[in-house]
């Protein structure tokens, strides 16, 4: 279907508006203005997230430190490092948590 897009639309914004837009533009990592309010108009909600990159870093760190409790395990054949498990496996705990959180916001956005 070959369309025709002969209509334009202008709004006035204020410096913070338009700044605000322009970034979440940018986050969103669609790369024009004009497909970015065309996905916004023909599909879902555009969401970006910010602290995802941060948790899913943390998450991987926390994988690394059990790996390392893991290794050393194996390696000695003793098991001294409970409360470091333990400290490890709550910091992952409460990842996954926030991790949950944002999607159900992320969930209840598309509703």
């Amino acid at each position: 279907m070959n369309r025709q897009r002969n209509k334009s639309f202008t709004i006035r914004l204020s410096d913070d508006e338009h700044n605000k837009i322009l970034d979440t533009i940018q986050r969103s990592k669609i790369t024009s203005q004009r497909e970015f309010f065309l996905s916004m108009l023909n599909t879902k909600p555009i969401i970006v997230i910010d602290s995802i990159a941060e948790l899913l870093l943390e998450l991987k760190r926390q994988g690394t430190n059990l790996n390392q409790i893991a290794k050393v395990l194996n390696e000695s054949g003793q098991f001294d490092s409970y409360d470091r498990v333990k400290k490890v496996m709550n910091e992952c705990w409460g990842i996954y948590g926030n991790l949950k959180d944002i999607a159900t916001e992320v969930r209840h956005a598309h509703l």
